[in-house]
C-alpha cells in the first residue's frame, strides 16, 4: 500500500470522528431540554420567555399625592423575580381635584401598572383602605393578590418566596409580615391591651431562631405592611373593621390561617409600625390570653414556641414574667 493511501485513509477516519458528537454532549443537551420544560413560558411578541412560577400575583397599594406613584410601583417591579407575573395596581387618594396630574410616566409601565385617583374617605385606616382596594381593584381571576402599605420596602425576589409559601401549605391561607430586625431578621406580631382597653396589635417580636429556612407559623395579627390573600378570601368579608385583630378574628371564623412567614419580606423601615397600628381602635373589648401577648397562637404547640422562642422552655419562661 502506497504512502498516500495511508495518508488519505488516516484523515478519512478523522473527518468521520469529527462529525460524530460525543457521547457526553449528547447527554448534556438531553438534560439541559427536559430542565428547560419545566419551567412555565409566556409568549411575548414571538419570543418564548421562561418564568420561575405559574400563577399571577396581584399588588395593590394606597398611596397619597405627596408619594411617589412611581417610584412605589417601581420598587415592587424591580424588587420580583417575575415582573410579567405581576399586576400593579395604585389608588392615590387626593383631596381635591387639583391633586390630580397626569403623568406621563405611566406609559413606561403600560400592562404592569394600573392607576387611578380616588377622592381620600377616612384617615387612612389600612383595614378600610384594603376594603377599598378589594371592591376597586380585585377581580377574582388573581392567584395571589398582595396588600401593602406604601412605604414597606421588600425584599429581592420576594414574589417568589411568597409563592412557594402558599403552594408549600395546605388549605387557604393568609400570609403576613411585619418590617424585619435591625440585623435583618424576620419577626412576629404580638397582642395587647385587652378587656376595657380593648385588644390591640402590640410590639412585634424578632424569631430567636437563626435557621429557620423558608417556612411558616401560626400568627396571632394580619400586619397590613405586607399580607397576602386568595382573593375569594377578601371576596368573603361583609363587615370591615377599623381593627386588624378584629379583622384576624373574622378571618379565623371563616377557617382561613393566619400565618406570618420565617424568612423576611420587608426591609427594616423605622416608623412603619408606628405608621400602621396607630389607626387601630381596639375594638375587640375581650380578655386575652398571656401567650397572646408574646406572639403565641397555640401555648401548647411546642413547634410554634420552638420556632419562635428556641425553645419551649425559653416561651414558659416569657410568659411567666410577664
Amino acid at each position: 500500500m502506497s504512502v498516500w493511501c495511508l495518508v488519505h485513509k488516516k484523515y478519512a477516519v478523522i473527518e468521520e470522528d469529527m462529525l460524530r458528537p460525543p457521547v457526553i454532549l449528547v447527554i448534556l443537551c438531553i438534560v439541559a431540554k427536559i430542565i428547560w420544560s419545566l419551567f412555565p413560558k409566556v409568549e411575548t411578541e414571538g419570543t418564548q420567555i421562561n418564568l420561575p412560577y405559574k400563577g399571577n400575583i396581584k399588588v395593590v397599594i394606597v398611596c397619597t399625592p405627596k408619594e411617589s406613584w412611581y417610584d412605589i410601583a417601581l420598587h415592587v417591579l424591580s424588587q420580583s423575580s417575575a415582573p410579567l407575573n405581576l399586576k400593579v395596581e395604585i389608588l392615590v387618594e387626593c383631596e381635591s381635584v387639583k391633586d390630580i396630574h397626569l403623568e406621563e410616566e405611566v406609559e413606561q409601565m403600560k400592562g404592569s401598572v394600573r392607576l387611578t385617583h380616588v377622592k381620600r374617605k377616612g384617615e387612612g385606616c389600612p383595614i378600610y383602605r384594603l376594603k377599598r382596594l378589594t371592591n376597586r381593584c380585585v377581580r377574582g381571576d388573581e392567584t395571589l393578590v398582595v396588600y401593602m402599605d406604601s412605604r414597606a420596602r421588600l425584599v429581592p425576589s420576594w414574589d417568589l418566596l411568597l409563592m412557594k409559601l402558599h403552594e408549600d401549605c395546605e388549605g387557604d391561607m393568609i400570609i403576613s409580615a411585619p418590617s424585619s430586625s435591625r440585623t435583618g431578621r424576620a419577626k412576629f406580631p404580638t397582642l395587647t391591651g385587652g378587656s376595657e382597653k380593648g385588644v390591640m396589635r402590640g410590639m412585634d417580636r424578632k424569631f430567636v431562631s437563626t435557621d429557620l429556612g423558608i417556612s411558616v407559623v401560626p400568627s396571632v395579627c394580619v400586619c397590613t405592611e405586607f399580607c397576602s390573600f386568595r382573593p375569594k378570601m377578601l371576596k368573603s368579608v361583609t363587615e370591615w373593621k377599623s381593627s386588624p385583630v378584629a379583622f384576624t378574628r373574622d378571618m379565623k371564623e371563616k377557617g382561613y390561617m393566619i400565618a406570618c412567614p420565617t424568612c423576611t419580606f420587608v426591609e427594616r423601615e423605622k416608623l412603619l409600625y408606628d405608621y400602621v397600628v396607630k389607626y387601630d381602635k381596639g375594638c375587640m373589648k375581650t380578655a386575652i390570653e398571656k401567650s397572646n401577648k408574646i406572639g403565641l397562637v397555640n401555648p401548647e404547640d411546642d413547634k410554634e414556641k420552638i420556632v419562635k422562642f428556641g425553645s419551649c422552655r425559653a416561651a414558659n419562661l416569657t410568659i411567666q414574667f410577664l
